[in-house]
């Protein structure tokens, strides 16, 4: 493995992150990665010379995100123009107006609790283990302290919920929310690639990088 080349780095990262599920599965991969992979095998010279570990890590974190972007810039421009019509004008109010409604939520929850903190917490819920962390309580005790627990735990995952959702509109990076519903998804282009790519090779201290990258970019 010491002497895999970028492309069979490349196809053997690929081969581990594939989302088979996904429904534009085919449309993606149809045509870009087989199209870069030969491109790869044409051009790369001195990237095939890039430590093994390191290769790995920034396909696998910047390149190969990079590429599933650009090659869905099709399928992108039709779900921004298809979402439009539902995008707030005012992007920035319509946020503001999000966070505001879950604060107002989690205010309110913890008006309820008088100032306790629940979310940090995790409460028994199972007999036999609070049998053995409290032992000699009354059955009716043991019972009342597990239904409390449930209900700490329910309302402590209720505010990890509404910090996290929180969190993403303040940052904007989106797993509970749809991006698309705030902002159009950002085509990537080939001069990004080549971007991503040339600062890998100067990570990677490469000399004479310069026209295999931009052989690779331009016939994407």
């Amino acid at each position: 493995m010491d002497n895999e080349t970028f492309v069979e780095t490349f196809k053997r990262i690929l081969a581990n992150h594939e989302p088979s599920n996904l429904f534009n599965y085919g449309y993606i991969y149809g045509d870009i990665f087989p199209k870069s992979f030969e491109l790869m095998e044409i051009y790369f010279d001195k990237l095939n010379t890039t430590e093994l570990t390191n290769r790995e890590i920034f396909i696998a974190d910047e390149l190969f995100p990079a590429m599933l972007k650009y090659s869905s810039n099709d399928l992108t421009t039709i779900i921004n123009e298809r979402n439009k019509h539902i995008r707030p004008t005012e992007k920035k109010a319509e946020v503001e107006k999000n966070i505001k409604i879950i604060k107002n939520f989690e205010d309110m929850i913890y008006k309820y609790l008088d100032g306790k903190k629940v979310e940090d917490t995790i409460f028994i819920e199972d007999k036999e283990e609070l049998e053995k962390v409290m032992p000699n309580r009354p059955d009716f005790e043991v019972t009342l302290m597990i239904e409390n627990g449930k209900k700490q735990n329910a309302i402590g995952q209720l505010l990890e919920t509404s910090k996290k959702l929180k969190t993403e509109l303040e940052t904007k990076k989106y797993y509970y929310f749809q991006s698309d519903k705030f902002y159009p998804d950002v085509l990537i282009s080939k001069e990004e690639i080549g971007r991503v790519l040339t600062q890998y090779a100067k990570d990677e201290n490469l000399k004479g990088y310069t026209m295999e990258i931009k052989q690779f970019k331009d016939n994407l």
